[in-house]
């Protein structure tokens, strides 16, 4: 499976899960947000969405989206809102089983079930024969160390320092690679970056997704 295929939330899913077990890397509200913010940011990667000062609307330009009931609920919001109220308002507990089951269906995870102890249920989804997950690491690492474009620009596309951006803001990306640099991933993420929209957009999700995991520590998250 090309990750090429893969939606921006697809890949950071698959990154959060350890490939044998399918245990989750990081804290369930914790990934919960960042996919929520990586929705946002794919919609704004297809040219669905425009941020300007960092309030959120449809562009009316796209005309498929691999997330449509998203779209159409900023759509259909009687105002523009500002990206955190929708990574607030698009996070909920089903998302991460339902971007798990899009992966079974592409053949990269698979779903299991097991019993713990005689009475405790597991439910997971570890990565099938594929490497997807591989891939998708490489491709980081090459960002990372400068490679990822051969010289030919200096630096990752969008889809890359996006997916970078909010791993970091997740306090996934160095559970997936220790050894990433901190000053490199803030050039990345300071690009420059082919779209402007998209560039807003991971600024604006990975502003508000740090401001929410504060208030989830501090013990004001729902």
């Amino acid at each position: 499976m090309a990750t090429g295929q893969l939606t921006l939330p697809e890949e950071l899913m698959l990154l959060s899960l350890h490939r044998e077990t399918g245990k989750k890397r990081i804290d369930a509200q914790t990934l919960h947000l960042i996919l929520a913010g990586a929705v946002l940011v794919e919609l704004a990667l297809e040219g669905a969405i425009e941020i300007h000062d960092d309030h959120v609307q449809a562009s009316g330009t796209a005309s498929d989206t691999a997330y449509p009931t998203h779209l159409l609920r900023i759509s259909d919001e009687h105002k523009p809102r500002r990206a955190q109220w929708w990574v607030e308002h698009f996070q909920n507990r089903s998302q991460a089983e339902d971007l798990c089951r899009r992966l079974v269906h592409k053949g990269i995870l698979k779903e299991t079930d097991s019993t713990v102890l005689g009475f405790i249920h597991v439910h997971r989804f570890p990565e099938s024969e594929h490497d997807a997950d591989a891939e998708i690491r490489s491709r980081l690492q090459r960002a990372l160390a400068g490679t990822e474009t051969g010289g030919a620009a200096p630096g990752p596309d969008d889809r890359t320092t996006a997916l970078i951006a909010l791993a970091e803001a997740g306090d996934l990306l160095r559970k997936i690679i220790p050894d990433a640099p901190k000053g490199r991933v803030n050039q990345i993420v300071a690009g420059p970056w082919q779209s402007p929209s998209a560039r807003a957009a991971v600024e604006a999700v990975a502003a508000a997704v740090s401001t929410a995991l504060v208030v989830v520590y501090m013990g004001g998250g729902s």
